[in-house]
């Protein structure tokens, strides 16, 4: 909810200053629209703080360990990577919106009490390796209901295909299907597959070289014995400090709850979300 509560405030206090500096007689009509818009590209980097809560058990049976992999394993709450994103305005109120980001992270520990993830029971003592990986591919068009002077209000319809997998290796003493044991061990699930998102957008003219923006897209799933909710929003405020080329800042926020997610034959849940600050460099043509 802090996540949710800081996403707002921002949202708001973009909106506000957009709507100030689009107001009537704040500047002269001819300072803006310097900044061409059929190709719009950012290349940065996100500095993301993480919570992922997981579990992982057997189809119709039993069901696995509720982990928070941050505090029972030392995850890496805050990790950076590599976030694109990019638009083409192929006519003049039509876009097609493109977006990439991924994070891996693997943290180890002693564990200091037994854990049930998918068909294996690790026992306390055993030295156990955790993996979160998560990938998100965006596509999406995008259609200006409002396009004014200095103003674009739009909505969007696409996919988010989701990648993200949860795995657990140890060296130690464990139960599995064939048994008791010690030596090595895992287990991993994952999920695979696109997620429709519909959203709205709001992009304004703050001045003749900065631009400022808004979005919000999700989806409420329910579909059998899958169910979720995915949510993505964010801001951002791009300076070109040349007609063709800038940087800027923003702050993003996605949350994902799934659950009854199949993976032959395991069952897993998950509760993932991630929201940070992210800088970047601006290209437009």
């Amino acid at each position: 909810m802090i996540a949710l509560d800081r996403i707002s405030s921002r949202a708001f206090l973009v909106c506000v200053a957009l709507c100030a500096a689009l107001s009537p007689g704040a500047v002269r009509a001819e300072e803006y629209g310097t900044v061409p818009d059929t190709v719009r590209f950012r290349s940065g980097w996100m500095f993301a703080d993480f919570n992922t809560e997981a579990q992982v058990g057997i189809q119709d049976s039993s069901r696995g360990t509720d982990l928070n992999f941050e505090d029972i394993f030392n995850l890496p709450v805050s990790k950076g990577s590599l976030r694109l994103e990019g638009g083409w305005r192929f006519k003049p109120k039509h876009h097609l919106d493109l977006g990439y980001v991924s994070f891996d992270r693997t943290a180890a520990r002693d564990i200091d009490r037994d854990i049930d993830f998918g068909d294996t029971t690790f026992l306390v003592g055993a030295r156990v390796t955790a993996t979160i990986d998560s990938q998100f591919i965006y596509a999406a068009y995008r259609y200006d209901f409002i396009r004014a002077e200095r103003l674009r209000f739009s909505g969007s319809a696409g996919l988010s295909w989701l990648t993200m997998s949860a795995g657990l290796s140890a060296t130690g003493n464990f139960t599995g299907p064939g048994g008791s044991g010690s030596g090595s061990g895992s287990q991993e699930a994952g999920i695979s597959f696109p997620v429709p998102l519909f959203g709205l957008a709001l992009e304004g003219d703050i001045s003749k070289r900065i631009i400022g923006s808004v979005y919000a897209r999700g989806l409420w799933l329910s579909s059998g014995d899958l169910k979720g909710v995915y949510l993505e929003s964010g801001i951002a405020a791009d300076w070109y400090f040349t007609r063709n080329f800038g940087m800027g800042l923003g702050y993003d926020l996605t949350s994902i709850h799934i659950e009854g997610a199949n993976d032959g034959d395991l069952q897993a849940e998950f509760d993932y979300s991630f929201h940070g600050p992210r800088v970047f460099l601006s290209f437009a043509f």
